[in-house]
């Protein structure tokens, strides 16, 4: 359950059933058709969480300006794109979910009986089965969005003033709130390795 991108080291709790996307079999079908998934999808006690990676900790300045400062200048653009990566991964679940579902009798039942689905998730052999993880996730998009949870997670490095960090994060809600391009009651956060939800416990480190 470790896995490194964007120069940080993420390490899930064993309870979590985890996808990267980008090493996913499915990443070579759909990369070259416009979708950007975010960085990981993942499963948690029923819950949906999609994460987003941004490490800012040691980005070089381009054109003698921070990457950093052109996002806090730029947070309506930058905006715009995380919530299309999150729109795109929504998106990606569901072809998924329909790439499973073609057998007709696994379709029939999977979508008279989420609670069953639940059960069989729970079960050693079909913990890692690839369907399972995908139609669970569409499932709960679709009948239990208050319990999808995505996370922009935006590493600003000790170089960052904590002030403009939190102005920054204050800009994007700001954005995301009123652009609601994606389904009505998900929740949307922003999170480091020092500011990250309680319910969590992810241990992330510097690669």
């Amino acid at each position: 359950m470790v896995f490194q991108e964007s120069g940080l080291v993420f390490n899930f709790p064993i309870d979590w059933k985890v996808i990267k996307w980008d090493e996913h079999r499915f990443f070579g079908y759909v990369s070259g058709r416009g979708f950007k998934g975010v960085d990981f999808m993942a499963l948690r006690n029923e819950e949906l969480y999609l994460i987003e990676v941004k490490n800012y900790r040691n980005r070089r300045p381009q054109d003698e300006q921070h990457p950093f400062d052109l996002l806090f200048a730029e947070s309506d653009f930058y905006g715009e794109i995380f919530l299309q990566k999150f729109a795109d991964s929504f998106a990606l679940i569901e072809i998924i979910k329909k790439y499973y579902l073609r057998k007709r009798f696994f379709n029939w039942w999977s979508q008279r009986n989420y609670p069953g689905l639940n059960i069989l998730a729970r079960l050693p052999f079909f913990q890692k089965r690839d369907f399972i993880f995908w139609t669970q996730a569409a499932q709960i998009i679709h009948n239990y969005p208050e319990k999808v949870q995505l996370v922009l997670w935006l590493e600003p490095g000790p170089t960052i003033p904590s002030e403009k960090y939190t102005e920054l994060k204050e800009k994007l809600y700001a954005y995301f709130k009123k652009n609601p391009i994606l389904p009505e009651g998900v929740t949307i956060t922003i999170n480091n390795m020092h500011d990250q939800l309680p319910n969590f416990n992810i241990e992330v480190d510097v690669k």
